[in-house]
């Protein structure tokens, strides 16, 4: 399994950062992960730097280190006079069920979750969110959980994506998701016009299946619809497996989507 978007978190620079000695503990083991989920929008201008801060734990690949960002583009900043043009409402929906699985009152950008556990402030330095993930891939495992995602087939506006689940247990939501690295584009309206934004990995397509049995094995397939413009050559389907009451990230997997 090839990780395309991981970020090489260091010891060294880990324990002059972090802020409590727990916040030490790194670990290559292979049970490890961590899912960065940032929810962002080209329409608002604190969001940037934040992107950037994404960019920055996705610039690097390490095989024996299991950390996945991805970028969800809101689309509740639209009405700021620039509608972005990756926002989405199924962006907005997951960033709403997060806070509603933590008991928050409000949503707000730039903001990440990682692991569907912890709430990282996207206004922190770089250093400080690679710091924080550290200790959230410190803490996880998914040695119980094997999960494949393969086959994938090109269907008339997206991708079918074969999966096979083992060892989960009953009442989980299995997402995969389409996200394409590498986009660029200039803003001529709204907080950010006059700036040319980057971003990776994010999210063009995302489609869901509740599993509510506790079996063996579950095998089937999803369908996961995508803009047409998608570069499926820099894209990677990315599977997430989510506890339906806690949202909690219970084990992940992802592939190039061209292979």
């Amino acid at each position: 399994m090839r990780a395309c978007c991981v970020y090489r978190l260091r010891r060294p620079l880990l324990v002059c950062l972090l802020v409590t000695a727990a916040s030490a503990i790194w670990s290559d083991a292979a049970d490890r992960y961590a899912v960065v989920e940032l929810f962002t929008s080209q329409g608002w201008n604190s969001c940037p730097p934040a992107d950037a801060a994404l960019a920055q734990l996705a610039s690097s690949t390490a095989a024996d280190e299991r950390v996945i960002a991805l970028e969800w583009d809101v689309d509740y900043w639209d009405y700021l006079g620039w509608p972005d043009p990756y926002g989405s409402r199924d962006a907005s929906l997951r960033q709403r069920s997060y806070a509603a699985a933590m008991r928050s009152r409000s949503v707000y950008t730039p903001q990440m979750v990682v692991n569907g556990r912890r709430v990282i402030s996207a206004t922190h330095r770089s250093e400080r969110v690679a710091a924080e993930v550290a200790d959230v891939y410190g803490r996880s495992s998914d040695r119980d959980i094997e999960v494949e995602v393969s086959a994938q087939r090109r269907v008339a506006d997206g991708l079918q994506v074969d999966y096979r689940l083992r060892g989960v247990p009953a009442d989980v939501v299995l997402t995969v998701v389409v996200a394409e690295d590498g986009l660029r584009n200039y803003v001529p309206r709204g907080e950010n016009a006059g700036r040319t934004l980057e971003h990776v990995n994010v999210v063009r397509g995302q489609a869901s299946a509740l599993l509510r049995r506790g079996v063996a094995e579950h095998v089937g397939s999803l369908d996961v619809s995508f803009p047409a413009d998608v570069d499926l050559q820099r894209s990677t389907v990315v599977a997430l497996v989510h506890s339906a009451a806690s949202r909690w990230v219970l084990a992940t997997t992802w592939v190039a989507a061209n292979e």
